[in-house]
């Protein structure tokens, strides 16, 4: 089973990309696109390593990039990202 299959309706696609980049998984919007998977995969990068004297003991849990009619949500479990692009319901 697909664990997006249980998100909403407004899902328009997802990745699941591994901690080193790889995509594993892609579906509608994302189907394919190597180019989104990369810059989502590098602004993870930079928020993990945000100063540690700033966020102590606060390891990223959860990622939301929003747009005006979308969103990207960013979740890390089992080494793995798990990204889905979402619309925004008004």
């Amino acid at each position: 089973m697909n664990i997006f299959n249980a998100i909403s309706s407004n899902l328009l696609g997802h990745l699941v990309v591994t901690s080193d980049g790889a995509v594993l998984a892609s579906s509608g919007d994302l189907e394919n696109d190597e180019k989104t998977s990369d810059i989502l995969y590098k602004l993870i990068n930079i928020a993990s390593s945000l100063d540690p004297s700033v966020f102590q003991k606060n390891s990223l849990q959860r990622l939301t990039i929003a747009y005006d009619d979308f969103c990207y949500v960013v979740c890390f479990s089992n080494r793995k990202f798990y990204i889905a692009k979402k619309k925004i319901l008004k």
